[in-house]
Parts: C-alpha cells; sequence; structure tokens
C-alpha cells in the first residue's frame, strides 16, 4: 500500500499566508472573522487569481479587496475595516520601511551598526530608539544594542504589516504588552505615546509607566499616565495593587477624597498608612463601602480619643459593637428609643458588649424612665478616659439631650454630673472653686465639721476651715475656632471651675462673646455646655484683645489661643499684645504645638509663654494660673 503525499505549490502558500493575515490583521481591529470564512476566502482567491493570471505573492489591492469584500467579511464596519488592512498589507510596507530608516537615522545608526544608550540621545533620539526597541528591529549582542541587517528588518517590518494591518497598530499592540510589563521602554516614547494604550492596559500596569516615566525624566508622560490612572480609580475599577497605586498618586499629588475611599475599599489597611486627620478620616468613612474598611476606620478613630457619634447609620458592614455603640448615643442625642432597639439588636448578633452594652443599657433606662443618671454618667466617663468617645463627642451627645422638653431637667441634672465628672479628671475639683481649705484660720473662714472630724480621727489633731478665695483680676480670653477644637473644651472646663478668680472671660472665633464677674460660672454652664459646644469658624485675636482690655484697668490676662489670626485686621496679634503690655497688662499665653511661630517669636521677649503639647499640659498650665 502506497502512501499518499500532500503537498502545496508556492502560489497557493502564498494566497493562504496572504489570507490568514489579513484575517488576523480584521481580528487585531475587532471584526469577528470565522475560521470557515478564512478557508471559504482562500479556495475563493486561489481560483479568482487562477483565471485572472494575477501574481498569487503581489495580488493587485482593488482585485484582493473585491474577493475577499464578498466572502471575509459581513457588514459594513467589517468592509471598511478590510478596506484599511488591504491598503496596509499591499501600499504601507514601503512607507513603513522608511519610517524604519528614518528612525535609525535619529538614532545615528544604520543597518546592522550599534546603538548608544537612550541616556546619550536626545528626546527625539529616545522616541526613536523606544520604537526600534518595540518593533523588534533591535537585538541584543556582546556589545549592547544593534539594529537588524537590510534583510531581517525589511522582513520583520512586512510580517508586521501584514498582521496589524500598519507599522502604527504594531507599534500599539508592543505598547501594551511592554506596560504590563513595565513600561520600561515605552516610557522613552514620552510625547509621542500612543493615547489609546492608556485606555487598553491594566491599572497597575499604569502605575508602573507613571513610575518608569519619573525614572527616566519623561515627566509629562507621567502626568498624563498619572491623570488617566487617577480617573479609573476615581471611576470604580477593581483587581489592582492598591498600595503601589497609592504611592504613585500620592507622588503625583492626586489622592483626594474620591480616590482614597476606593483604595481603601481596595486594601482597607491603607487607612493605617495614610495618615489622614481626624477630618479626613470622618470624610473617609462618608465614602467607604467595603465592610473591612469602615471598621479599620472606625477603629482609627476610636484610637484618636474621637467619638464615632458621627459615623452614618446607613453604612452596611460596620463591626457590630461600633454599630451598637452608634446607635446608643445617636438615640442618646435625638431621644428617639428606636435607635436603642437597633443598639439591642447589634449587640445580640455581636454576642455580648462589655462597655458597649452597659451604655446601651444606660441609655434605654434614661430615656424609658428618666432615672439611670449616675450608671450612664459613670459609663460614659469610663469610655471617654478609655479613648472611645472624645471629650466633644461627651459633652456633644449629653448636650443634646437638652433639647427635648420632656428631659430637659434630668439633661441639665445630666450635664452637670458628666461636666464635674471632668473636672475632677482634668483639674481635680468637682465644682467651681470658691474656696480653698486651710488648718489656720483666716478673715471670713468657716469650720468645716466634716473635714476637721476626718483630720482628728486621721491623728493629724487639727481643724479644718473653709476659707472663701479672693478674687483675683485674672481676664481670661478663649479661642473656641476650628484650630483650637482639641483644646477649648478643656480650657473652658478651666474657666468654668476657677471663675471666682475671673474678672472678665472672652469667649472668641471670628466673633466675640464677654462674661463679666459673678455671672461667668452660670453663663459658661448655661450657653455653652447645656446648649452643646461647637468649634468652628475663623478667628479674631486682635478683636478680642481689644474688648478683653476695654474698660478695665491694667492687671493679668491669660489668653489660650494658636495665635493665628485669619479674619483681615488693620494690626497684627503681636501689634495687639504690645501695645496691651506697654499699657502694663501681664500677659500670659497658653498655646497648643500648632501655634504661629512667627507671632511666638515676636511675643516672648514680653509675655511669658507655654506650648502644651496635650490637653492634660493646657490643664496643668491654666490651673497653675487662674487658681
Amino acid at each position: 500500500m502506497s502512501s499518499t503525499r500532500f503537498s502545496r505549490s508556492s502560489s497557493d502558500s502564498c494566497i493562504a499566508d496572504l489570507v490568514v493575515a489579513v484575517a488576523e490583521a480584521l481580528r487585531a481591529r475587532g471584526v469577528r472573522v470565522p475560521t470557515s470564512a478564512v478557508i471559504e476566502s482562500v479556495e475563493v482567491l486561489e481560483s479568482y487569481v487562477a483565471v485572472r493570471g494575477l501574481d498569487p505573492c503581489s495580488p493587485d489591492p482593488r482585485e484582493l479587496f473585491y474577493v475577499l469584500s464578498s466572502t471575509l467579511v459581513k457588514d459594513d464596519e467589517g468592509v471598511e475595516a478590510l478596506r484599511r488592512v488591504v491598503e496596509g498589507l499591499t501600499g504601507h510596507g514601503r512607507d513603513a520601511f522608511e519610517a524604519v530608516r528614518h528612525d535609525m537615522a535619529a538614532v545615528g545608526s544604520r543597518f546592522g551598526g550599534g546603538v548608544a544608550p537612550p541616556w546619550r540621545l536626545g528626546e527625539g533620539g529616545r522616541a526613536a530608539y523606544a520604537r526600534l526597541r518595540l518593533l523588534g528591529l533591535m537585538v541584543r549582542g556582546k556589545r549592547g544594542w544593534r539594529i537588524l541587517g537590510r534583510r531581517a528588518a525589511r522582513g520583520r517590518v512586512e510580517r508586521l504589516v501584514r498582521r496589524y494591518g500598519s507599522l502604527e497598530s504594531a507599534l500599539e499592540e508592543a505598547v501594551v504588552r511592554d506596560v504590563e510589563r513595565g513600561g520600561g521602554v515605552s516610557a522613552l516614547l514620552g510625547r509621542e505615546f500612543p493615547e489609546a494604550v492608556f485606555d487598553r492596559v491594566s491599572i497597575d500596569g499604569l502605575a508602573g509607566l507613571v513610575e518608569s516615566a519619573l525614572k527616566v525624566g519623561e515627566y509629562g508622560l507621567a502626568r498624563r499616565a498619572a491623570a488617566r490612572l487617577r480617573e479609573r480609580v476615581a471611576r470604580g475599577e477593581r483587581g489592582f495593587d492598591a498600595d503601589r497605586v497609592y504611592r504613585v498618586l500620592r507622588r503625583m499629588g492626586l489622592v483626594d477624597g474620591v480616590v482614597a475611599a476606593r483604595l481603601v475599599d481596595e486594601e482597607p489597611r491603607l487607612v493605617e498608612r495614610m495618615g489622614l486627620s481626624v477630618e479626613g478620616l470622618e470624610s473617609l468613612l462618608s465614602r467607604a463601602r467595603n465592610p473591612r474598611a469602615i471598621g479599620r476606620i472606625v477603629s482609627e478613630l476610636e484610637r484618636r480619643g474621637v467619638s464615632v457619634g458621627g459615623v452614618p447609620l446607613d453604612v452596611a458592614g460596620t463591626g457590630r459593637l461600633a454599630r451598637a455603640l452608634v446607635y446608643a448615643l445617636r438615640g442618646l442625642e435625638t431621644g428617639n428609643r428606636g435607635y436603642v432597639d437597633m443598639a439591642y439588636s447589634e449587640l445580640e448578633k455581636a454576642g455580648g458588649g462589655g462597655l458597649v452594652g452597659l451604655l446601651v443599657g444606660a441609655v434605654d433606662c434614661f430615656l424609658s424612665k428618666g432615672s439611670c443618671v449616675e450608671e450612664l454618667v459613670d459609663v460614659l466617663t469610663r469610655m471617654h478616659v478609655r479613648g472611645m468617645l472624645s471629650l466633644e463627642g461627651l459633652v456633644s451627645a449629653v448636650g443634646g439631650v437638652s433639647r427635648d422638653p420632656r428631659l430637659r431637667g434630668v439633661a441639665r441634672r445630666l450635664m452637670r454630673m458628666v461636666l464635674h465628672r471632668l473636672l475632677y479628671r482634668y483639674y481635680g475639683c468637682r465644682g467651681v472653686q470658691g474656696y480653698y481649705y486651710s488648718a489656720s484660720r483666716a478673715p471670713g473662714a468657716r469650720l468645716d465639721v466634716r473635714r476637721s472630724v476626718r483630720s482628728l480621727v486621721s491623728m493629724r489633731g487639727c481643724p479644718v476651715y473653709r476659707v472663701p478665695r479672693r478674687r483675683r483680676s485674672v481676664v481670661l480670653l478663649l479661642d473656641k475656632s476650628g484650630s483650637m477644637r482639641e483644646y477649648s473644651l478643656v480650657a473652658l472646663l478651666a474657666a468654668y471651675a476657677f471663675s471666682g478668680s475671673l474678672r472678665r472671660l472672652v469667649v472668641f472665633d471670628q466673633d466675640v462673646r464677654v462674661f463679666d464677674g459673678e455671672a461667668v460660672a452660670g453663663r459658661v454652664f448655661a450657653e455653652l455646655f447645656s446648649l452643646g459646644v461647637r468649634f468652628e469658624g475663623y478667628t479674631d485675636v486682635v478683636s478680642a484683645l481689644a474688648e478683653a482690655s476695654r474698660g478695665l484697668p491694667a492687671s493679668r490676662l491669660v489668653l489660650g489661643s494658636d495665635l493665628r489670626q485669619t479674619v483681615v485686621s488693620e494690626e497684627g496679634v503681636a501689634e495687639a499684645l504690645r501695645k496691651l503690655h506697654g499699657r502694663g497688662w501681664r500677659l500670659f499665653i497658653v498655646a497648643p504645638p500648632s501655634v504661629d511661630e512667627n507671632v511666638l517669636r515676636a511675643v516672648r521677649g514680653f509675655a511669658r509663654v507655654l506650648v502644651a503639647g496635650s490637653v492634660e499640659e493646657l490643664a496643668k498650665g491654666l490651673k497653675r494660673l487662674l487658681a
């Protein structure tokens, strides 16, 4: 039995290669070309070439388009794409080869010659170097990169044009592959980088392109790629290395609230690495959607001692205990027991609660019966001490209860108890300090029976007298603008505790309020605490200094502020303080670390300054000045 060998002539092979090249180029352009249509086109074109007597290896483009348009494509878009592919295969090959020769001249080389490294070339030379590398027209030898020989380069160009339809399409495909590998060569294209590639590569590829462009000094390309990267991340695309993308966008200064939320949704651990302020974390919390990211944001806020009362209640997936805490605080603030029922539901799902469980029970008792005030104060204070609730959040939550007419009397009692707990924590007292205790009898002193009996029992053997404090002529100015948020409430506590030492209290932001003499303690409690304190607005230190000294003889003036004048004024803060000093006022300044350094240097010569690194340090400084 003899074997049968199947073989094709060279003309048939040319026709088959040509049709396959056209089909691949159409598919690269998004045109659907079935394999059955390719086989049919080869058979029809072979017959047509034989009948017409055409050269099968270089057919006339019009004849080729005439045959393939009836067999290979079926719609108008496919016909138009076929026209462009056929023109590229038959007419653009010579033009593409000329473009390659132009790039060789730009890098200062020839066929088979070596190429200088890109850092030694100009901008146009670097782009030409990148094109030659990406198109596979350069090979690496022992002495570096060199260009292919003339015949090999011509064959390479013809194969690329046949496959992709044009050298530009082939370059675009090569750039896409290179960007996905890091973009080290594509970055050299600079301004000639193809715009269509930005949407065809992955987000990780774009991040790598930005890094590569910065490395080679193509900053314009880096900005273009980073802007497109930010746009795609903000659009909500998923599945990328969020840590790397964050580093790239942060370096380019393109991380805003929307981008940060999308990044932490992709990688929740970025919450800690971003180092956001409290305001930034709260803004991020309102945009985040990933439950794990929301849990990390809440944990970071609690770690900084910020109340989570501002957490949006419609956020899904927050940790059960955190949600229960949110509901309890919202119920306390609004007086709505529906929030308490929701808090109980979250506690049941969490399987326990600790302090949060105690808070929910105390809030329930307080809202339903108007009792359990002591228990509620105790658990709120413990949460504040442990950093689960900020001082401002504590006062705001309790102050919100007073808006309910049914609970106004109980809320006032609750506020006073919370206030006294806070006074004891920061200043070691439980109320207004209008007197002090002494073993020696002074004018106006009264015997304190309870303390005297305790002294006798402890074997000290001396009576204890309660001596009225002599009113000191102190004027206290407290800045309650947004920049003093952490410190102003503790300073207001000092004003309440040591109101007996004050001749005048001035509380200011962009507006100035003045309290005089005996009214200080009651006014601070009624107007600032019971109604809830809001630290916001601009700062007008100059106007506050003018109001503080108006109509009073020179005495001691204590200023708690960061000295940042954010309201337009004819004179600066340093000049206003210098005028007061010239009139005989003794100036004491207690400031946070964010104090204006320029003003601080200007006033150190005539004012005593304490820069408090923490809230506790500020409380100690005010106590020394006012007690």
